[in-house]
């Protein structure tokens, strides 16, 4: 994971899937930039990712005694309606939803007082792979509510033994966003 602040590229992290930065001391745009490869012998799931995130970050008031705020970080969920083994079905449609949010600060999650920033997204759009990420096919989003989204593959594109890859991209209101790519998400039976 690499992370850079305003364009200048302020520290790096290699050994883990996780990174710790140091908060700047003014206002500032930072990009936090992941690759990931995963040995699917060890952990089942998509065995590549790549991830982008650009959000805005801000000083603590009181450094001394109030920590900065959580950077508003925009996270893809994504939902695809697969059978119980967690494939989708060959040659029919599938049914998938994607859910557009901000990441919630791990300090609160579980403290029930974090106050959620609001939905509004905008250049969200979601494209599908069938051939590892090489040619990529634009997919409708339609809007349900509170920055979910529905959409549907083609069946036609779903054949035994293939998989579908996904990039997805979100900006909120004040211009955090994120753009991700995940290779072979989604594997059809």
């Amino acid at each position: 994971m690499t992370m850079a602040r305003n364009g200048t590229p302020v520290g790096q992290v290699t050994t883990s899937t996780t990174g710790y930065f140091t908060v700047p001391a003014d206002s500032a745009t930072m990009t936090a930039d992941e690759r990931l490869t995963l040995d699917n012998s060890l952990v089942p799931g998509p065995p590549t990712s790549h991830t982008s995130w650009t959000f805005a970050s801000t000083p603590s008031p009181n450094p001394a005694i109030i920590p900065p705020p959580t950077p508003p970080i925009v996270k893809l969920e994504y939902q695809p309606m697969l059978d119980p083994l967690d494939y989708a079905r060959a040659h029919l449609p599938l049914q998938l939803g994607l859910q557009v949010q901000h990441q919630m600060p791990l300090s609160v999650r579980d403290q029930g007082w974090w106050t959620p920033l609001p939905d509004t997204y905008h250049d969200v759009q979601l494209s599908y792979s069938t051939d590892h990420g090489t040619t990529w096919h634009p997919l409708h989003l339609v809007p349900v509510k509170g920055g979910s989204y529905l959409t549907i593959v083609p069946g036609a594109d779903l054949v035994p033994g293939g998989t579908i890859s996904l990039h997805g991209t979100a900006t909120d209101a004040d211009g955090n966003a994120i753009d991700q790519t995940v290779i072979d998400l989604i594997k059809a039976r």
